[in-house]
């Protein structure tokens, strides 16, 4: 009888595991994992403390949660990681542990995301978009622009970036023709560049939307 084994998967990461010697080979919900194995996972967009799959091991021999695995941008594993387990005891008994984990998402996302929380803190401002607050860094906002026929001219107004994590734990994804808060000025969203870790947003002024 197996020892440990992966459950809760989940749609769109991809799953492999292979033991020292061995070849990567596919995983799925319910397989069986041996000791000294290693488990990667892998999605093709960064992630901020998203839950990607469930160890088991026997307890009294059923099965009971061990370990649960995250993939998070501002710890540094955004897209992947590679974990190897320690799996010992017998079909009544067992445990499962992650001995070390390796081969952590891209060091330069995390690296980008410290320096923009950074920027936030030491010369950002909060801005208010559907009733809470955020962080980011904004350009000078331009008072005025002179009328053209048929409008406005089409350059923005103001352009901001903001760290994505924020928005990530609230569940939420800003969009264009979205209107946002800062100070007094109303500004809509009419571009919206999004990078692994940051949002960038081109803004208009209200009035000139």
């Amino acid at each position: 009888m197996s020892l440990c084994r992966i459950i809760r998967t989940i749609t769109g990461v991809e799953y492999l595991a292979k033991s020292t010697e061995g070849a990567w080979r596919n995983l799925s919900a319910d397989d069986v994992l041996v000791d000294g194995e290693a488990v990667k996972v892998f999605t093709f967009g960064p992630e901020f403390g998203r839950d990607v799959y469930t160890l088991q091991n026997r307890a009294s021999g059923a099965w009971v949660d061990a370990e649960t695995v995250s993939l998070d941008l501002p710890s540094g594993t955004s897209h992947t990681r590679i974990d190897k387990l320690n799996i010992a005891g017998d079909a009544t008994n067992s445990t499962v542990t992650i001995a070390v984990t390796h081969s952590k998402g891209h060091g330069g996302l995390k690296i980008s995301h410290l320096a923009q929380l950074s920027a936030e803190q030491s010369r950002g401002m909060r801005f208010l978009w559907k009733g809470a607050l955020f962080a980011g860094v904004m350009s000078e906002i331009t008072k005025g622009k002179d009328r053209m026929e048929g409008g406005y001219l089409e350059e923005s107004d103001a352009r901001l970036v903001a760290n994505r994590e924020q928005f990530a734990d609230q569940g939420l994804m800003p969009l264009v023709g979205q209107v946002i808060t800062a100070g007094q000025d109303r500004l809509v969203i009419t571009a919206l560049d999004v990078s692994d870790a940051v949002y960038n947003f081109e803004l208009r002024r209200d009035s000139n939307a």
